[in-house]
């Protein structure tokens, strides 16, 4: 019996056009349509910052940072992080 090959799950590219470049973030910040492309993050408060249809490129964080913004984007892929 010949088996059927799965295929892995596929993710559509997501575009995001018309943003804005930006590259200062402050704690409790609520950002809409901005662009972060190469800067550092790493030792900034992030705390209770949302992004709503932004972009995040090449941006450097460190280990506390990724355990607050990871879960955001994981989520919406059904992954936890914990």
């Amino acid at each position: 019996m010949v088996r059927a090959k799965t295929r892995g799950p596929q993710l559509d590219r997501i575009v995001l056009a018309g943003l804005t470049d930006a590259d200062d973030l402050r704690a409790g910040d609520s950002r809409e349509a901005e662009r972060f492309s190469g800067c550092d993050l790493s030792g900034r408060d992030l705390t209770g910052i949302g992004f709503q249809e932004c972009g995040l490129r090449g941006v450097t964080i460190d280990d506390a940072q990724h355990s607050l913004l990871a879960p955001v984007p994981s989520a919406h892929l059904g992954i936890i992080v914990t």
